[in-house]
């Protein structure tokens, strides 16, 4: 099995996650809301979608955005778990 096809199938895993947390919480009420998750989840997939990149060989700038938009869900995540401890 190439490197490829396995990150492939992480990503499309993460995504299958994805959904299945957001219908679960969508039709049964319970569960974490998006909001708890969706900035961690992306972020992981963004770093996914960089070592994508650079399996594939991807020119450069396909990596740099991957790694910049994980940076940006990460530090999402983090405000909002910061600003939930101070209360």
């Amino acid at each position: 099995m190439s490197f490829t096809i396995l990150i492939d199938a992480v990503i499309g895993f993460t995504l299958l996650e994805m959904l299945g947390l957001w219908a679960w919480h969508r039709f049964t009420g319970k569960g974490l809301a998006p909001a708890a998750w969706v900035p961690n989840l992306l972020a992981g997939l963004g770093l996914m979608l960089a070592l994508r990149a650079l399996a594939a060989q991807a020119g450069v700038g396909w990596v740099i955005a991957g790694l910049l938009g994980s940076a940006l869900a990460h530090a999402i995540d983090l405000r909002r778990r910061w600003a939930a401890s101070q209360r």
